[in-house]
């Protein structure tokens, strides 16, 4: 891990919806990991409104209803997502050559279609992540920004994190020591944390469905939005989002207003294999004419 982690050129940021192609991989959903945390510390909701929560609430609500300590509930999430295999979603990632992979996922499975291995006795707490990547070959780098498994105090969880997220990325684009403002009108090279990597380099969002539980994304994308609005030129970088074809909604128009491109993609419930396919090729056609 270095300081300056890499020269701009473009990245991707990669959600949950690459981990579920075969019915294998269904635990790897949250509702799944959710139901899976219910029945383990016995964990009853008879709400029946439960469901309407965000993700990051139904977190705070396990919390208050069960005895067991935060550490238990980290432990557990850990060990849930600990030794899983990759399947051909992931094999695809490489392909892209993106010189930064941002990922939400608290596991190794991209890595692994690296044949890459995370360094062990890692110690870490969510607030590192914003500036922590891995080498994962001589071009691309991998950021875990919501923490992963190797690092159970660095996983993101609940709706106090989440919020606590986006305070510490807002302190940092207010830290003088990263000079963030200076870096973003002479459009610098230099990339110190993942913040950076929404203004200073073409940004791909793939695997998402963008809810509201996504909330340091969100406020992000409508905080690079703002500045662009205030008039500051130097925002040149493009940001776009691929969504399935039936998932044309409110959040997608929103994005369209907050600057972003949003592009359409097909066969997202019939063929996942060729509606990532299809991105890959997109995004290799738009960045090198492939």
């Amino acid at each position: 891990m270095s300081d300056i982690t890499s020269k701009r050129k473009y990245s991707i940021l990669v959600g949950n919806d690459i981990n579920s192609v075969s019915d294998s991989d269904k635990k790897t959903d949250w509702k799944s990991l959710l139901d899976s945390i219910s029945a383990h510390f016995e964990i009853n909701f008879d709400d029946s409104n439960s469901d309407e929560l965000p993700y990051t609430l139904l977190f705070e609500k396990i919390l208050s209803r069960t005895r067991c300590e935060e550490h238990e509930l980290r432990t557990y999430i850990c060990n849930y997502f600990s030794n899983l295999k990759k399947n051909s979603i992931h094999d695809l990632i490489p392909l892209i050559n993106a010189n930064n992979i941002l990922t939400t996922n608290y596991d190794y499975r991209i890595e692994s279609a690296f044949n890459f291995s995370p360094p062990g006795g890692l110690k870490s707490f969510f607030k590192d992540n914003l500036f922590k990547s891995y080498p994962v070959n001589d071009q691309s780098n991998i950021w875990h920004i919501h923490g992963e498994v190797l690092c159970q105090k660095s996983i993101t969880i609940g709706f106090n994190e989440y919020i606590e997220n986006a305070y510490e990325l807002y302190s940092y684009k207010m830290n003088s020591e990263y000079d963030f403002v200076n870096r973003l009108w002479e459009q610098s090279e230099d990339i110190y944390s993942w913040f950076d990597l929404f203004f200073l380099t073409d940004l791909y969002i793939l695997g998402f469905n963008l809810r509201i539980e996504e909330l340091t994304l969100w406020w992000l994308i409508s905080h690079r939005s703002k500045q662009k609005r205030a008039g500051i030129p130097n925002i040149p970088n493009k940001i776009t989002y691929f969504y399935p074809s039936e998932y044309n909604n409110a959040a997608v128009n929103l994005l369209n207003d907050l600057n972003i491109i949003t592009v359409p993609v097909e066969n997202h419930k019939t063929d996942k294999d060729s509606y990532y396919k299809y991105i890959v090729k997109y995004i290799l056609k738009e960045q090198n004419g492939a």
